[in-house]
């Protein structure tokens, strides 16, 4: 048998209706995901969503429309859970990258919604995580700041005002820094400029106080070694201000002389007698109204001579009296006949220096001079307890004329002169 024809055509008709009611069903469940979607419940509507894909999959329009909504939802709630984590940066690229997507789309509201949402805690995180960073570069942790420097570049490098004061600041921080290493090599001169090239790029900043801070830690060292067997360090950190021209407190200024001789009395026990030498000849030249000038005076002396005879042999001579002195006491003249300048050390139960000028009328001697002094230069007569002295006479007026050096026992009573002339050594012609 035959179906009949009115039972094709009710069939036919059964079956529009049964599509169209399915195509209904899809829509409407499509359409409560979307709902729920654009009431920012994106967690309940990917389940509707995969329920459309599931069920539905003979609307490919439906099914495609869930599947895009799907992945716009998961990047916003990989987003969300980013920002609850705090990972700033990584949220608002996830609710960009999102929004980039759905542009167009209802739901693209519900993304730029979350977007000017986040913007303050953004800013605020960023502003925080810069904040963090100064205060340990405050502290003078230098070393400590750069990491956090670089990640406030790093995380929130949209908002350009912060990540630029963050370089700026990294810069600041790397001359500091180079300073501090040259400070910890005793290179002071080279740590005050760089912290004074920090302290320029930093002026008017809460970072300027760092390398200002390490420039007054320098001196209070040196005002702190001043008095100490440190002076020389002291010194050195002293000169290096006046070198760069960096004022210095009243404080440093005052510990300046008392530096110049303890740093003399430091190099003289560890045997570096130039060094002691110069420093209490500095202490004269600069500060002679010095309480310590005298000791200095009497200890360049003593230094003097220990260099020179810690340098060569010297000479054991008998110095010959001239005549009767005064009694209890040495009479001692100097003489100088050469046309230099002449320093005369002396150094034994007292020690002291005489300085004569040079003798324009004096000329200079081949081989061993006059057989007598010719008494015509500048002479001092000065009177001295006996004993042994060790001496050394050295011509002010350049390196080329060689020190004579000595050892004189020097009788109570006696009068003793000595004349120094200049001596000329020629080979050949």
């Amino acid at each position: 048998m035959r179906p009949g024809r009115g039972l094709l055509l009710g069939l036919l008709a059964a079956g529009v209706v049964l599509g169209l009611g399915y195509r209904w069903m899809g829509s409407r469940a499509y359409a409560d995901a979307v709902a729920l979607q654009l009431a920012d419940r994106c967690a309940e509507a990917i389940p509707r969503f995969q329920q459309v894909v599931d069920l539905y999959d003979d609307f490919s329009d439906l099914t495609q429309a869930a599947r895009q909504q799907i992945d716009l939802c998961e990047q916003l709630v990989r987003a969300d859970t980013a920002r609850a984590a705090a990972r700033w940066r990584d949220a608002v690229r996830g609710y960009q990258a999102a929004a980039r997507a759905a542009a167009g789309q209802p739901f693209e509201a519900v993304l730029l919604r979350r977007l000017a949402d986040i913007q303050p805690e953004y800013r605020s995180a960023a502003e925080k995580a810069y904040a963090d960073a100064v205060a340990v570069q405050l502290a003078g942790r230098c070393l400590d700041s750069f990491s956090l420097f670089q990640t406030v570049i790093e995380l929130y490098n949209d908002f350009s005002d912060l990540t630029q004061s963050a370089r700026q600041q990294i810069d600041i921080c790397a001359q500091v820094v180079r300073a501090d290493n040259a400070r910890n090599s005793g290179r002071w001169q080279e740590a005050v400029r760089g912290y004074q090239a920090a302290a320029r790029a930093a002026a008017g900043q809460p970072a300027e106080v760092v390398p200002l801070g390490r420039l007054a830690d320098l001196q209070a060292i040196a005002i702190a070694d001043s008095t100490t067997l440190d002076a020389c360090r002291g010194i050195g950190i002293l000169d290096a201000f006046r070198a760069e021209g960096v004022s210095l407190s009243r404080q440093a200024q005052a510990a300046i002389p008392t530096a110049i001789f303890q740093c003399g009395r430091a190099s003289d026990n560890a045997n570096n007698y130039r060094l002691a030498a110069d420093m209490y000849a500095r202490l004269l030249t600069d500060y002679p109204s010095h309480p310590n000038a005298r000791e200095a005076r009497r200890l360049r002396a003593d230094a003097e001579v220990n260099d020179a005879f810690s340098k060569s042999t010297p000479r054991h001579s008998s110095l010959q009296p001239s005549g009767p002195g005064r009694a209890g006491v040495v009479t001692l003249e100097i003489v100088n006949d050469s046309p230099e300048p002449l320093e005369f050390f002396f150094s034994g139960p007292t020690s002291d220096v005489i300085v004569l000028g040079p003798c324009p009328t004096c000329q200079t001697y081949p081989l061993f001079g006059p057989l007598y002094c010719p008494n015509r230069g500048p002479r001092q007569i000065i009177t001295l307890p006996p004993g042994t002295y060790r001496v050394l006479a050295r011509s002010r007026g350049g390196t080329s004329v060689t020190s004579h050096h000595a050892v004189w026992d020097l009788a109570s009573g006696m009068w003793y002169t000595n004349c120094y002339v200049i001596n000329v050594w020629r080979f050949g012609g």
